[in-house]
C-alpha cells in the first residue's frame, strides 16, 4: 500500500508538471498578445502555489512512507497469513458484491485513506509491556486478522446458501487463497447460474373463516408471477399475512400457519407456487391436539390499573376501586391521579370492537406521548374453555379481555444542570434551574419553569482577542395534551395526538459592543398526521426586541450601514405554520428523509388595526405600537436531510437550505432576530459564525465581530462519515452556500441576483473526528475556506492566489451533536 501510495503521488506530480508548463504557456501567450497585467500575474501566482502545493504533497507522502512503512504482519504468528482483502467476481448485473459482502464471515483490517491505522496502532504496542500506553494502544487499536481457511469455506457457504434462496438453487461459489508473502488475498468467484421464477400463484385454505379476508388484500400480496423464487420475499409474505389478520380479529395467529408449496418439475427454471394457511392448532389439559378453525375476537371489557405494581399478583385487583369512564374501566388505588378522560382518549381498543394490533401499537404510542408514564404494558386474556366444551369453539366471535398496566412518573421533580456550551465554536458554561410538573390539574399537563445564567466567550475577527458575554432568562412552558381551541374533539385527539403549547419567555444578553433584551409569548398547536409527519400552527407568537448600545464606535458604525434598522426596538406579532416529515431513526444506519418547511407571516394584523383606528405615523412613516416600531414580513424556510447507507457503519449525510424573509410596508429591514447568517460549527465550517457575505461585499465597517446577516440563505452540505475504531467516527466534508439582501438599496454586491448568485458561493471543506457517547457525540471539526467570494476576481481560492494563510482561513470547531 506504501509503494501504491508513493506510485500515486509521483503520478500527480507529473500530471502538476504537465500542468505547469500550460500554464506557461497560456502565461506567454498572455505576455505575447499583450493581456492585461493582472491575466500574465494570475498565471505566475497559480504556479507558484502549485510548486508549493506539489513540494508540500512529496513530503506528505515520504513522511507517510516513513510512518507506516512498519509491517502490517509484524504480529501474525509464523506459518500464518494476514488477511489483506477479499475479492468478489460476479458474472451477472443481477447480483452486487454489496450483497454479498456481508456474508463474509472474516474482514481485514479496516483502512483509513488507504492504511491500516488500527493495525498500525496495535504493532505499535509491545507484549510483554502492561502500562498504560502499551494497553491504551492494544485496546484503541485493531489485532491482525489472521487468516482462517475455516472461516473462508463458511463465507463460500453462507453466499451460495443465500443464493440458493434468492433463486439460484443451481449457484455456485468458488474460493481461493492466494498468499503474497505473509499476506492473503482470498478470491470468491460467484457462478450464480439461471435463476428460478414464479409462473404461478394459487391458494389453499384449510379454514375457509380465513379466506375471505386473505383473497380480499392479494392486491398488497408481495408474490407475483415472474418474480424470482425468492424464499426471503415468501418469508415477508408470511408477515404481512399475520399482520393483515391480526387487524381483522385472528388474536391467536401468527405466520407459522402460513405454508407454501411448490412444484418446480415444469422445466424452464419455473415453479407453480401454493400458498396454504392451516387450521388452529389447540392443545388441551390432557396433551390433546385439537384441530380447529381460527378463532376471532372482540374485545368484551377494557380496564386501566393506573398505579399497577409489578410485584403485585392479578389477584391484587379486588383491592382496587373501579371506575368507568366511559366504556373503560380504571381499577384505581385511592383517588385518581389522573384525569381518567385524558387516559381515555388515548386508548384506541374499544370493548365492542374486534381485536386489532394496529390499535395495540397506537395505544402505546399515544400513552407514552403523554410523558406521564414511566411503564406502559398492553396484556389481552382469552376466557376459559372447559375441555369438554369444544361446540363453544365454533362460534364465529369470542370474548377478549384487555388489561393496560400504567406505572406514573412522580409528579413534581427538580434538577439542577451545569453545562458546558458551544454557540458555533463560541464555548461558554452555564446554570440551569428546573421545575417540572407532569400532572398539573390532573390532566396530564406538564409545566416546565426554567432558569437560567450562563457564559459564552467571544472571538473578535482577527481571533487575536476572546471576550466574555453574559446572558440569564427564565422560561415558563406548558404543554396541554389536546387542543384548547377552537375545538377539542375526542375522535380527533385518538387520531392526531394533538398538543397546544403555551410559552412565555424573557433573556438578557449582554456582548461586549451591545446588549439584547428578548420578551416572548406564543401560543401554538402542533399533532401528528401519521407517524412520520408533525404539522405545526401557531397563531400568535409576539416578540419584543430591545437593543441597546455600549459601544459607541460600535453605534456610529452600525447607524451608517443598512443594519441600522434591524438595531432599534421592535415589537414581532406573527403568525406561522410548519410541515415536517421525518423517518429517521436514532441509532440506525438507514436510508432516511428529512423534509421540514416552515412560513411565518408578522405584522399584519397590527396594521390593520392601524388603518382602522387611523394611527398616525411617526416621522419614519412607519406605525408604532406602544412607542415602538412594529415588524411586518413574511418568511419561508425549507430544509431537506438525506442519509445514505454505504455499508453497516459508513454513510453520506446530504443537507439543503433554503430561506427568504421579504420586509415591507411597516418594516425597512427584517428584524436582526429573524435575519439569517452562514459560519460556524452547524454551517460553513471554513468560515466564523457571521462571517460571511451578504453575496461577494466586503465588510469595511470596522466592527470587531463578525455581524454579517442577510434577508436570504442558500446553502448545500455532504458530509461522509465512517468508523474508525470502537466509538471514534472520521468525517470529510464540503460546505457551500451564502447570505444575499434584496432589497434595491443595499450594498452592492449583497443583492441577490438569479443569474448570478452562483458566483458568489462560499465553498468550505475540512475533516473532523466524532466520539459517540451514546447519549450524545462529541465533534471536532477542522474547516477551511475554500472559495472565498468576497476576494477580488482571480483570488476567489485562497489555497492556489498565494494569500492561505492558517490562522485566516481555517477554522477549528468543537461541537456537540452532528452538523446536521
Amino acid at each position: 500500500m506504501v509503494f501504491l501510495s508513493l506510485v500515486a503521488a509521483v503520478t500527480f506530480c507529473a500530471v502538476i508538471y504537465l500542468f505547469d508548463l500550460i500554464l506557461i504557456k497560456l502565461r506567454n501567450l498572455a505576455k505575447n498578445h499583450n493581456f492585461d497585467k493582472f491575466s500574465a500575474g494570475m498565471f505566475s501566482g497559480t504556479r507558484r502555489q502549485i510548486r508549493k502545493f506539489t513540494k508540500a504533497l512529496l513530503l506528505m507522502t515520504w513522511g507517510s512512507v516513513l510512518f507506516f512503512s512498519c509491517h502490517p504482519a509484524k504480529k501474525v504468528p509464523s506459518g500464518s497469513y494476514l488477511l489483506d482483502k477479499n475479492v468478489i467476481t460476479v458474472n451477472t448485473k443481477e447480483i452486487t458484491k454489496s450483497e454479498l459482502s456481508p456474508y463474509l464471515k472474516q474482514l481485514p483490517n479496516r483502512r483509513l485513506i488507504g492504511f491500516r491505522f488500527g493495525l498500525w496502532l496495535y504493532n505499535r504496542s509491545k507484549d510483554n509491556k502492561n502500562n498504560f500506553v502499551h494497553r491504551w494502544l492494544r485496546t484503541a487499536g485493531e489485532p491482525p486478522v489472521v487468516y482462517d481457511e475455516s472461516l473462508q469455506k463458511r463465507s463460500s457457504q453462507q453466499m451460495q446458501l443465500y443464493l440458493q434462496n434468492r433463486g439460484y438453487y443451481n449457484a455456485v461459489v468458488i474460493d481461493t487463497m492466494i498468499p503474497k508473502g505473509q499476506k492473503a488475498i482470498v478470491y470468491y468467484t460467484v457462478l450464480p447460474g439461471t435463476p428460478y421464477h414464479i409462473r404461478s400463484v394459487s391458494y389453499v385454505f384449510e379454514d375457509s373463516l380465513i379466506a375471505p379476508y386473505v383473497l380480499a388484500d392479494t392486491g398488497n400480496c408481495l408474490l407475483h408471477p415472474g418474480n424470482l423464487f425468492d424464499l426471503n420475499r415468501l418469508q415477508e409474505e408470511r408477515s404481512r399475512i399475520e399482520s393483515l389478520l391480526k387487524t381483522k380479529g385472528f388474536y391467536n395467529f401468527n405466520k407459522e400457519y402460513v405454508f407454501f408449496q411448490a412444484d418446480s418439475n415444469l422445466g424452464m427454471h419455473q415453479v407453480d407456487l401454493t400458498l396454504g394457511i392451516a387450521k388452529y392448532v389447540w392443545r388441551d389439559t390432557l396433551n390433546k391436539v385439537h384441530s380447529l378453525p381460527h378463532r376471532r375476537y372482540f374485545i368484551e371489557h377494557v380496564y386501566v390499573m393506573t398505579e399497577y405494581r409489578v410485584s403485585s399478583s392479578d389477584s391484587a385487583a379486588v383491592q382496587f376501586d373501579t371506575i368507568k369512564a366511559g366504556d373503560v374501566y380504571f381499577l384505581c388505588s385511592g383517588k385518581p391521579r389522573h384525569d381518567l378522560r385524558i387516559i381515555r382518549q388515548n386508548i384506541l381498543i374499544q370493548p365492542g370492537q374486534l381485536f386489532n394490533m394496529d390499535q395495540v401499537t397506537e395505544t402505546y404510542k399515544k400513552l407514552s406521548l403523554l410523558r406521564n408514564f414511566k411503564f406502559i404494558d398492553i396484556v389481552f386474556r382469552e376466557k376459559v374453555f372447559k375441555e369438554n366444551n369444544h361446540a363453544d369453539m365454533k362460534e364465529e366471535l369470542y370474548p377478549l379481555d384487555c388489561y393496560i398496566r400504567l406505572i406514573p412518573y412522580a409528579a413534581q421533580s427538580y434538577q439542577a444542570e451545569i453545562e458546558g456550551t458551544n454557540n458555533n465554536g463560541n464555548f461558554g458554561a452555564g446554570v440551569n434551574l428546573i421545575y417540572q410538573h407532569k400532572n398539573l390539574f390532573h390532566k396530564a399537563q406538564i409545566l416546565d419553569i426554567k432558569l437560567r445564567g450562563g457564559y459564552e466567550t467571544l472571538r473578535n475577527r482577527d481571533k487575536t482577542r476572546i471576550y466574555n458575554t453574559f446572558e440569564y432568562g427564565a422560561e415558563v412552558r406548558l404543554s396541554i395534551p389536546q387542543f384548547l381551541l377552537p375545538f377539542s374533539h375526542e375522535e380527533f385527539v385518538k387520531k392526531y395526538s394533538p398538543k397546544t403549547t403555551l410559552l412565555a419567555a424573557y433573556n438578557f444578553r449582554e456582548r461586549p459592543d451591545y446588549s439584547r433584551t428578548l420578551a416572548n409569548l406564543s401560543f401554538g398547536y402542533n399533532w401528528k398526521g401519521n407517524p412520520f409527519t408533525t404539522y405545526t400552527v401557531n397563531p400568535v407568537e409576539i416578540n419584543y426586541v430591545f437593543p441597546q448600545f455600549k459601544d459607541a464606535a460600535f453605534e456610529q458604525l452600525i447607524s451608517q450601514s443598512f443594519l441600522k434598522y434591524s438595531y432599534q426596538k421592535q415589537f414581532i406579532t406573527s403568525v406561522s405554520m410548519g410541515y415536517l416529515f421525518t423517518n429517521q431513526e436514532p441509532g440506525k444506519n438507514i436510508t432516511s428523509y428529512y423534509f421540514n418547511i416552515r412560513g411565518e407571516s408578522a405584522g399584519v394584523l397590527l396594521r390593520g388595526y392601524s388603518n382602522l383606528v387611523n394611527l398616525q405615523k411617526n416621522e419614519k412613516g412607519l406605525y408604532q405600537l406602544f412607542g415602538t416600531d412594529y415588524a411586518q414580513y413574511v418568511k419561508m424556510d425549507i430544509e431537506v436531510k438525506y442519509y445514505q447507507p454505504l455499508n453497516v457503519s459508513d454513510r453520506l449525510a446530504y443537507r439543503f437550505y433554503a430561506g427568504v424573509g421579504v420586509p415591507y410596508k411597516n418594516s425597512v429591514s427584517m428584524p436582526f432576530v429573524r435575519r439569517y447568517f452562514c459560519g460556524g460549527a452547524y454551517s460553513i465550517r471554513g468560515w466564523q459564525p457571521r462571517a460571511i457575505g451578504p453575496g461577494s461585499s466586503v465588510d469595511t465597517s470596522g466592527i470587531a465581530f463578525p455581524m454579517q446577516t442577510g434577508d436570504m440563505k442558500l446553502e448545500g452540505n455532504v458530509e461522509y462519515r465512517f468508523r474508525l475504531f470502537g466509538s471514534l467516527e472520521g468525517a470529510m466534508f464540503i460546505d457551500a452556500g451564502n447570505i444575499w439582501n434584496i432589497k434595491e438599496n443595499d450594498p452592492a454586491g449583497s443583492i441577490f441576483n438569479p443569474f448570478s448568485f452562483y458566483r458568489q458561493i462560499a465553498i468550505g471543506s475540512g475533516a473532523g473526528l466524532r466520539y459517540d457517547f451514546s447519549f450524545f457525540v462529541l465533534r471536532f471539526d477542522v474547516g477551511m475556506k475554500t472559495r472565498d467570494p468576497s476576494a477580488p476576481d482571480g483570488h476567489h481560492w485562497p489555497l492556489f492566489n498565494g494569500h492561505f494563510t492558517a490562522r485566516n482561513d481555517v477554522n477549528f470547531f468543537i461541537a456537540i451533536g452532528y452538523p446536521f
